[in-house]
């Protein structure tokens, strides 16, 4: 990421996103480097800026750096690497931060160093059982994952959300190709009388290209977990996976303190 005397990122000052970057920053033993929350992405240009001149620095002097999750804002880039999304800012090329903290192999490396075997289903208390439940997992997501792709696509001039549900992780009961379809073409509909450029053809045809990359060979190589919301994986993740109630918090304070940086080539090339 270079040298920088500020990175703002969105979240608050207990989100992960502040503690990914600060961790990466002591790994990569930089100094007089400040994380600044800034809330929501949306926020991040104008806080910078009202940070700057409310703490009196001089503009042109300050080297600072925008951080955010990808979400479905972005095409997903052919390769590693963060996505220019502003001036000086950058979004993750995975969907969201916590994406660099879930995987199948860290979890279940949790669960045995925290003696939590016993909360585990029988059929899924070995590594690859875990594996095949988050395969699992991703398989029955891949409809909702690609209206939120495909909405996230057509969405142009006026404000168009990635899904029908108040947030991430606050799945549909029903994840059928059917309804997650029809739920994306509703919100292209009310956007179309609005703005004439979004259409029920563009929003199928987006949804079916997707799909079509979703193939067998995409969740053999856990490319969910760069394209899916992990929110939404961990909210399905949880009943498939135990048999007692379980918190990701935990889990996710284990993941970042071995996180390393450089299995992620997009944070640090």
């Amino acid at each position: 990421m270079g040298r920088f005397r500020f990175i703002f990122c969105e979240g608050n000052r207990d989100s992960w996103d502040k503690e990914v970057l600060e961790k990466i920053i002591a790994s990569t033993q930089l100094i007089d480097i400040e994380v600044v929350p800034v809330g929501g992405k949306g926020s991040l240009a104008n806080f910078r800026d009202g940070y700057v001149k409310g703490n009196r620095l001089v503009k042109e002097d300050v080297q600072s750096l925008g951080f955010r999750d990808r979400d479905f804002d972005f095409p997903v880039p052919e390769k590693p690497q963060l996505i220019k999304a502003g001036n000086n800012i950058y979004a993750s090329y995975r969907t969201t931060i916590e994406n660099y903290l879930l995987n199948p192999k860290q979890l279940f490396q949790f669960i045995q160093e925290k003696e939590h075997l016993d909360k585990l289903k029988e059929s899924s208390r070995s590594l690859e059982g875990v594996k095949t439940i988050f395969r699992e997992t991703a398989l029955e997501l891949k409809y909702y994952a690609a209206a939120r792709c495909a909405l996230g696509e057509v969405r142009k001039s006026i404000r168009l959300d990635t899904t029908w549900r108040s947030r991430s992780g606050d799945l549909p009961d029903d994840l059928s190709r059917e309804h997650c379809l029809n739920e994306a073409i509703q919100l292209v509909q009310y956007a179309a009388s609005q703005a004439s450029s979004y259409t029920i053809e563009a929003i199928t045809k987006s949804f079916e290209r997707f799909l079509e990359r979703f193939d067998e060979e995409f969740f053999q190589n856990e490319s969910y977990l760069i394209w899916f919301n992990a929110k939404d994986l961990q909210t399905l993740l949880k009943p498939k996976l135990f048999v007692t109630d379980f918190s990701f918090k935990g889990y996710y304070k284990y993941s970042l303190e071995h996180f390393q940086y450089t299995q992620f080539p997009d944070l640090w090339n």
